[in-house]
């Protein structure tokens, strides 16, 4: 049997990694993993976040105590088992990186993995925003500059940004009603 891993999210997004006759592959932010993250900037996955392990005649994924979680169809999975020819994508830390696994005959080839929208940094939803208002004339430069940065900040932002932004937004908010008070 063959493993096919294909990063879907995450600094290693679009690489594809096949390994033939193992028998427990290592996944996590640490180089010494079978399937590793950047340590830099995949932070939602632990070092050594999970295992793909063979029972019998199939795998197993385990977490192996990460940090964060390890999610199958938005689900905390502590571990999933693998039915050969049938590709499971796994999230690893709420909003890290995403890898579709995928056993099967040496003869067989996975499905392609799915499209998911990849996280930015707040430098790349900020050059988004500008580039969009750019494009815009008049009043609506400001419009589009608004718009464009609300939409990345809601679909393209992990959680933790999200939430730093409304305690930064609360902070300000704050601050102004105490100035007028």
């Amino acid at each position: 049997m063959k493993i096919v891993i294909d990063h879907v999210r995450g600094s290693r997004r679009g690489q594809r990694q096949q390994f033939d006759q193992a028998s427990r592959l290592s996944i996590g932010r640490h180089p010494d993993n079978d399937v590793s993250f950047d340590a830099n900037r995949d932070l939602d996955a632990s070092s050594r976040h999970a295992e793909l392990r063979r029972e019998g005649r199939g795998f197993v994924l385990y977490d192996v105590g990460s940090s964060n979680g390890t999610f199958v169809e938005g689900e905390t999975v502590t571990q999933v088992k693998l039915d050969p020819g049938l590709p499971v994508v796994v999230e690893f830390g709420d909003g890290g990186p995403v890898l579709q696994i995928w056993v099967g005959k040496d003869s067989d080839e996975p499905a392609p993995p799915p499209v998911i929208l990849s996280l930015r940094t707040p430098g790349e939803m900020w050059r988004a925003a500008i580039d969009a208002g750019r494009s815009a004339g008049g009043v609506m430069k400001g419009i589009q500059f608004a718009r464009t940065l609300t939409l990345e900040v809601a679909y393209r932002s992990s959680w933790r940004f999200r939430l730093l932004l409304l305690s930064a937004l609360a902070s300000v908010v704050a601050a102004l009603a105490a100035a007028l008070l």
